[in-house]
């Protein structure tokens, strides 16, 4: 394990609160984004936010992922406060395209136990945002020693949901 992801998995830790990120996959890459808590079950996207190609290495992943999970917070306000700076926070135009064109998980960790829940997210039926798919969302992955193997199980997940998402639009 290289000594970045390692810096992280004991800054993360020794650290006392739950962590989030949402990862967006789509034909244009990666997109790691902190998830900040404003109180118990609700989170906002803020900075950092981390860009990576399709191409990414599992460890180039595996830093992104644990960067903005070590970055992750209680916040009492965010940074983005309308819809025209979260699309250009995220470089998207639309987020109707943005939802309609990436797919995307949520990693969420337990710090007390190191356990990593991985917790898969689609297209709202209406269009209209994502929503959690609840069939595919109890992953859990023991953080210590397995960063790699949760950026790997992360890429073939978004990879796979992405391809079935394209070929689903194409019989409609």
């Amino acid at each position: 394990m290289c000594k970045r992801i390692k810096f992280w998995l004991c800054k993360l830790l020794y650290s006392h609160r739950k962590k989030s990120c949402c990862i967006s996959f789509s034909s244009k890459g990666f997109k790691v984004i902190t998830l900040y808590r404003i109180f118990e079950g609700c989170q906002v996207e803020d900075k950092p936010i981390i860009f990576l190609p399709a191409t990414v290495s599992e460890e180039e992943l595996a830093n992104a992922i644990f960067f903005c999970l070590g970055k992750s917070s209680m916040v009492i306000r965010t940074s983005i406060n309308s819809t025209s700076a979260y699309l250009k926070f995220i470089k998207e135009r639309s987020l109707k395209s943005y939802y309609q064109q990436s797919v995307a998980c949520i990693v969420k960790l337990n710090v007390q136990t190191g356990i990593i829940h991985l917790e898969l997210w689609q297209q709202a039926d209406d269009g209209r945002g994502m929503t959690p798919c609840h069939e595919q969302s109890l992953m859990a992955f023991d953080v210590k020693g397995n960063s790699q193997l949760l950026a790997k199980y992360v890429m073939e997940i978004l990879s796979e949901r992405l391809a079935l998402k394209k070929d689903k639009v194409t019989m409609e």
